[in-house]
C-alpha cells in the first residue's frame, strides 16, 4: 500500500497510488478485451470445432516488479491460432493430397488427420489437392491499439479518483 499525502491549491488529501494503478490497469484490460472482441466479431465463424475467434481474447494483469504492473491481452483457446493469420495474412499455397495406407475398411491416414481427408458414411473420403487462395492481413492489433488509446487516460483518471481519501 503506497499512500501519498498532498496539499496544494487544487487538491488536498491522501491517495492510495498502488491500488489506483492496479484498478486502472484491470479496467484497461477489460476495455481492451471488449474492443478486441468487437473487432473480431466482424469475421465469420470458422469450423465448429474451433468456435468463434471473438470468444478467444482474455486479459492478464500482473505485478512485474515492485513498482511495475503489466497488462496483457492475448488469444486463448482452440480459435487462438487464427489471430496471427488475421494479423499478418497468409500467402496462397497448395494443399496437397493426403497419403493413405491400407485398403478397404483398414484405410488410415499417415501422419494423422489432414485438412482434406475425413470420414463420411463409414468410409474415408479424400479430396484432390487444391490451391488455397490466401488471406489478406487485417492488422487487428493496430486497429485495437488505435481504438483503445484515447480511452486509457480517462480510465486511469477515474481509477485514481476512486482512491482519494479511501
Amino acid at each position: 500500500m503506497v499512500i501519498v499525502e498532498t496539499e496544494g491549491p487544487l487538491f488536498e488529501g491522501r491517495i492510495d497510488v498502488r491500488r489506483g494503478v492496479r484498478d486502472g490497469a484491470e479496467a484497461i484490460a477489460v476495455e481492451g478485451v471488449t474492443v478486441l472482441r468487437g473487432i473480431l466479431r466482424r469475421f465469420r465463424r470458422g469450423p465448429e470445432r474451433y468456435g468463434h475467434i471473438a470468444d478467444a481474447p482474455v486479459s492478464q494483469v500482473k505485478q512485474l516488479a515492485a513498482d511495475v504492473i503489466g497488462t496483457r491481452i492475448y488469444l486463448r483457446g482452440p480459435a487462438a491460432f487464427l489471430g496471427p493469420i488475421l494479423q499478418g495474412g497468409a500467402r496462397a499455397h497448395p494443399i496437397p493430397n493426403v497419403r493413405v495406407r491400407g485398403s478397404g475398411s483398414r484405410r488410415r491416414l499417415v501422419g494423422g488427420m489432414k485438412p482434406l481427408a475425413f470420414m463420411s458414411h463409414g468410409g474415408l473420403l479424400i479430396r484432390q489437392a487444391v490451391f488455397h487462395p490466401g488471406i489478406r492481413s487485417y492488422h487487428i492489433r493496430e486497429e485495437g491499439e488505435q481504438t483503445l488509446e484515447p480511452r486509457v487516460q480517462p480510465i486511469f483518471d477515474a481509477a485514481m479518483a476512486r482512491q482519494v481519501d479511501q
